[in-house]
């Protein structure tokens, strides 16, 4: 394991970088650098560490200490520092960064804001929402009233890909009934606010929620759907893996710029560009690079516990699930089907650790729930993606293409939700610092994966 990890110092480099970020929470988790020192001796993982647990250490998220208790007029301009989120039919939320501190800003849905803009906002100023804790740093809530003035917009992929989301809303709402609009819009492009509150429940119970959180597998499916169109599109291949990059970027901008949907995004591009250079793509490192990136753009990602399931499951099929036999026998069906299982299987029991500490709850039938879930709801995002771009060309034609795919594929995935909540069971208080430990003996049990000559 220390040669394994010392080849691979992104790796190394993002550990290091998680340890600092975490000790301006907790300052002895400062001890991991310890462990780090003991576990790789050699000199360059050795400076890697120190600059690394350095960088965390200035980069960490500080909490902050002056919260807004009162309700009062305001009127600020700042930049916003993510990209709005739908809370309710006509309402988005983004954050609000300003001279004066972090805010969480409320505009009307018809407003025309994008991550990376600074605009001019007048309102009322008043404490966070119950429940929302620190909200990555904010220190209150603003609400909009009237006009939000744009002063200079932001990154062109932003406003793009709010343009995608809203269009591809716009035909969804069109053409279903609102509950099942709600969870094709969920599927897509994780607008969650308007999904059935029955359904919700369900699919959190039976451990698939996460089909409704854009995340790795629907970036592979949008990317695979790109690339099958860059193929045959009359253009050098580096001029196609550049927009298929391009849109990619496009793509996680509509769909929140969430850290799941990130890390994802980081590591097709990074398998992609594994092309250029000659290279064989490897997982741990993709990953790392990933989750690096991610922690230094945004450190607060650093708490999010959406990060981390989602860092625990991809690392778990990197690691334990053989890429080269999943890719040999994707043909046969029943090969398929015990890759499926077996990729279902070690996601699930990957995130156990960390969804029984959160949530005090354990999916015993999540396997099979998601066997079912996520097969229809890859499917129904690739139907209803085509089916918004046929009608961008032929409305009647999309509508139908919508109409015909959709109501089987949701029937489906309610069904595992609701089967699949039946076999959720409570587990006793457990303390996150069990997590390390358990994934230690999981990977003292890890071998490299090799290539079949």
């Amino acid at each position: 394991m220390r040669d394994q990890l010392a080849r691979r110092p992104i790796v190394v480099a993002f550990l290091a970088l998680c340890v600092g970020l975490t000790s301006g929470f907790v300052p002895w988790h400062a001890l991991g650098a310890v462990a780090l020192f003991w576990c790789l001796p050699d000199r360059r993982s050795r400076v890697i560490i120190l600059v690394c647990l350095g960088m965390g250490w200035l980069l960490r998220p500080v909490p902050p200490e002056r919260l807004v208790w009162e309700r009062h007029p305001t009127f600020l301009t700042g930049r916003v520092a993510s990209v709005p989120s739908d809370i309710s039919q006509g309402q988005r939320r983004c954050l609000f960064d300003t001279g004066q501190g972090r805010f969480t800003l409320t505009v009307p849905d018809g407003q025309d804001v994008s991550l990376g803009d600074t605009v001019r906002v007048g309102g009322e100023l008043g404490p966070l929402f119950e429940g929302s804790g620190d909200s990555r740093g904010a220190v209150g809530h603003i609400k909009a009233v009237g006009g939000v003035e744009v002063v200079s917009a932001g990154p062109f992929v932003g406003r793009w890909g709010l343009a995608v989301r809203d269009s591809f809303r716009r035909f969804v709402d069109g053409a279903l009934p609102p509950k099942d609009a709600a969870l094709v819009d969920g599927i897509a492009f994780n607008v969650t606010s308007g999904i059935d509150e029955a359904d919700h429940v369900n699919m959190v119970r039976a451990g698939i929620v996460h089909v409704v959180s854009t995340s790795g597998v629907h970036v592979v499916l949008v990317a695979g759907m790109l690339a099958w169109l860059a193929r045959r599109a009359p253009m050098p291949r580096t001029w196609s893996l550049a927009a298929l990059g391009l849109l990619l970027v496009v793509y996680a901008c509509a769909s929140g710029l969430r850290p799941p949907m990130v890390r994802a995004v980081l590591m097709a591009l990074m398998a992609l560009s594994a092309y250029l250079f000659r290279r064989e793509p490897d997982g741990p490192t993709s990953l790392a690079a990933a989750g690096l990136a991610t922690l230094v753009v945004d450190p607060w990602a650093v708490v999010d516990v959406g990060f981390w399931l989602s860092v625990v499951a991809v690392g778990a099929l990197v690691l334990f699930v053989d890429p080269f036999t999943t890719l040999e026998t994707g043909r046969d069906p029943r090969a398929w089907l015990t890759s499926a299982w077996r990729s279902s299987l070690v996601a699930t029991a990957a995130t156990l650790p960390v969804v029984a500490t959160v949530s005090g709850s354990a999916a015993l039938a999540a396997p099979l729930a998601n066997l079912v879930a996520v097969p229809a709801s890859e499917t129904l995002l690739g139907a209803s993606l085509a089916s918004w771009l046929v009608s961008l060309v032929v409305p009647v034609m999309g509508k139908g293409l919508l109409l015909l795919t959709s109501g089987p594929l949701l029937a489906l995935l309610r069904g595992a939700a609701a089967a699949g909540s039946a076999g959720c069971v409570p587990v006793p208080a457990l303390s996150p610092y069990w997590c390390p430990w358990l994934y230690g003996i999981a990977l003292a049990f890890w071998r490299p994966w090799v290539r079949p000559a």
